[in-house]
């Protein structure tokens, strides 16, 4: 992976998650303990809402 595939990749993620900040409920429902999912690209971002928390739980391809 080049170095500046990584620059953007983390540039796209912190795009996603002020999505995320913004509407919390973008991500599709799943039937695991509350947890929703939205994709970026090649990747899913799960994550659970909690009170007034996003809590990302896992990052995978």
């Amino acid at each position: 992976m080049s170095n500046l595939y990584s620059k953007k990749l983390i540039i796209a993620i912190k795009e996603r998650i002020n999505l995320l900040k913004n509407n919390p409920k973008l991500g599709k429902e799943i039937e695991f303990h509350k947890t929703r999912i939205i994709s970026l690209g090649h990747y899913s971002i799960l994550y659970q809402i909690i009170d007034v928390q996003i809590i990302i739980t896992d990052f995978w391809r």
